[in-house]
């Protein structure tokens, strides 16, 4: 616990949760720079414009000519006469600052940023510290009816303001991991397509088979580092929702952050599409997924096989891929075929096992209990991956630390059909 609290307050040197700080500025002109490669791909300091080239303030430029579908969105649409440069990267500077989420922090923004960020008059007057920001904001998020529109509620503001929603969310864990996760994910992807945004993540389906890393190039940001991905087939306890299923990728990373302290900037949820045998679900008018049968077979396997692939070749091969409530059939298979080919594991046979073992371990130690391991019998409520992950791990403890011999270690686990 006291490393969970040491971790806890180191997070909050972080600017991505909204840490207030007069700092954040000091650097203006890096931070800038860092904030437009990001956004924009790699931008040039020059002290002398090419032609065809834009200023975008802090020294940072962009090339017209390259990005033409940037003037077209971006410019002014109304006729002010003749605009100077300074005019118009001021207007591509603070109006990209409030709509990107990663670096919005609303009216927590304070004069020297506004002044810097030519935020002044973009923004109410009144500067408003984000703890009293977060104070509002869980106010109004008890307000809602339903847990459902609690988890709606939450997934707008993760979308306007990242800051503020791990500010809010490390706060107030016991209160908001309920909604953020499990339970409340599983009905929300259930209606995924109708109702949630689905702009967070990527989706990467069957018809790109062959040009995946084409496809994952598509992300613009190069530092990636932990991978969430699902093929949505076995979601919760609710089975086959296909794309729906995306809720739990994105559920589990903002875990990664609001708990783990890893910067959502280096995750990346992903969903992978190979179709669907839910018939209510493909036959959803809102259903967002490829409507055809689930691909099976060698088809599937190398669909997969490109996918690690890809993701080795442009996040590294250092990049975590947690492979995510696949189904029974594949998730053990897949966990064995890519353990010892990248870095990868499956939260459904290990997470789960491992945080199952340290239960029992821990029950050990009440009173009346017999305190060995080895003098108990485990009865599984059905044989799902987790289910048999778990027991692998009693398994090999028994083995392991208790020097039984496998066969009499398999006998202390029974299963039953669900």
């Amino acid at each position: 616990m006291a490393s969970l609290t040491t971790m806890s307050s180191s997070m909050l040197t972080k600017p991505w949760i909204g840490a207030a700080s007069t700092s954040v500025m000091s650097s203006s002109h890096g931070w800038m720079q860092g904030f437009m490669s990001r956004w924009y791909g790699n931008t040039t300091m020059q002290t002398k414009k090419p032609k065809g080239v834009l200023s975008l303030g802090m020294h940072s430029t962009i090339d017209i000519q390259a990005n033409s579908a940037l003037g077209s969105i971006y410019m002014p649409k109304r006729d002010y006469g003749v605009l100077s440069s300074s005019v118009i990267s001021n207007y591509l500077q603070n109006t990209q600052m409030l709509r990107n989420a990663a670096n919005n922090k609303g009216s927590a923004f304070n004069a020297l940023e506004r002044n810097i960020l030519h935020l002044d008059g973009l923004l109410p007057p009144k500067y408003v510290p984000m703890q009293q920001q977060v104070e509002k904001t869980l106010a109004l998020m008890r307000s809602q009816p339903t847990e459902l529109n609690k988890f709606g509620f939450l997934q707008s503001l993760l979308h306007r303001n990242e800051r503020l929603f791990f500010r809010l969310v490390m706060d107030n864990i016991v209160e908001c991991m309920p909604i953020i996760y499990t339970p409340i994910i599983g009905e929300a992807c259930t209606k995924w397509g109708s109702t949630f945004p689905h702009n967070r993540g990527m989706y990467i389906s069957y018809d790109r088979k062959g040009r995946i890393f084409e496809t994952l190039c598509n992300w613009p940001n190069s530092d990636v580092r932990v991978i969430v991905v699902t093929d949505g087939e076995r979601i919760l306890g609710l089975g086959d929702l296909g794309t729906n299923g995306m809720g739990i990728p994105i559920g589990k990373l903002l875990l990664y952050s609001g708990i783990g302290g890893v910067d959502p900037h280096h995750t990346l949820p992903i969903t992978l599409d190979v179709g669907c045998n839910t018939p209510a679900i493909r036959n959803d008018p809102y259903y967002m997924g490829l409507d055809m049968d689930r691909v099976r077979g060698p088809g599937y396997d190398e669909f997969i096989d490109e996918f690690v692939l890809a993701v080795q070749k442009r996040f590294g091969m250092q990049c975590l891929i947690q492979f995510e409530d696949f189904a029974k059939q594949n998730a053990a298979r897949l966990l064995a075929k890519y353990q010892y080919k990248a870095c990868c594991f499956n939260d459904d046979i290990q997470g789960t096992a491992a945080v199952a073992l340290a239960g029992i371990l821990a029950a050990l130690r009440v009173p009346d209990v017999l305190p060995n391991i080895e003098d108990h019998r485990f009865v599984f409520y059905g044989a799902g991956s987790a289910g048999i992950g778990i027991a692998n791990l009693i398994v090999e403890d028994l083995v392991e630390n208790k020097g039984m011999k496998l066969d009499e270690a398999k006998r202390k686990c029974w299963f039953v059909d669900t």
